[in-house]
């Protein structure tokens, strides 16, 4: 190999391999800094001013797209809560396994309630607008717009009162 041996063109290809790596490293390092510049400018820059976005006709707009965004996440619950409260609504008592449908849907309900970014957004609207009360209402008028009964309604408040606010039981 024109005079060059295995060991020195083995250490060679090593030094130019561990080059290579740090100068990925470095510009993978750069990349992300200037990312995370980039989205902290941009934050900054949409942060909502309270008196820009906390009118009536605002407020309504966004509540009725984040509350429909999470009616398309409980379509299969909403079922379940409409058809108990029709059974309940007709005198009935309901039944084993639709009382455990019925338990089911709840618990699901509050992992969606937990979860939900849609409802997070209207928590933080109200925060913004000095309206504790905003999610709450947002809520009930939706579950009464699906159909729900106030029992189911009821019950659902009630276990999401037993929820501390950080979500952590």
């Amino acid at each position: 190999m024109h005079g060059h041996s295995y060991a020195t063109i083995s250490a060679t290809i090593s030094k130019l391999a561990r080059n290579t790596v740090r100068r990925h490293t470095l510009k993978s390092t750069a990349t992300v800094l200037m990312a995370g510049i980039c989205l902290g400018v941009s934050a900054c820059a949409t942060t909502p001013v309270p008196e820009e976005v906390c009118s009536a006709e605002w407020i309504s707009a966004r509540t009725d797209k984040a509350m429909a965004e999470f009616g398309r996440d409980v379509r299969p619950m909403m079922r379940t809560f409409r058809r108990a409260g029709r059974v309940a609504e007709g005198g009935n008592v309901l039944g084993a396994f639709q009382s455990l449908q019925l338990v089911n849907a709840v618990t699901k309900m509050l992992g969606k309630i937990q979860d939900s970014q849609a409802l997070k957004d209207v928590q933080t609207l109200g925060a913004t607008c000095n309206d504790p009360d905003l999610l709450g209402e947002s809520f009930t008028n939706f579950m009464r717009d699906q159909g729900a009964s106030d029992q189911v309604i009821d019950m659902i408040d009630t276990v999401r009162g037993l929820i501390p606010s950080d979500g952590k039981v």
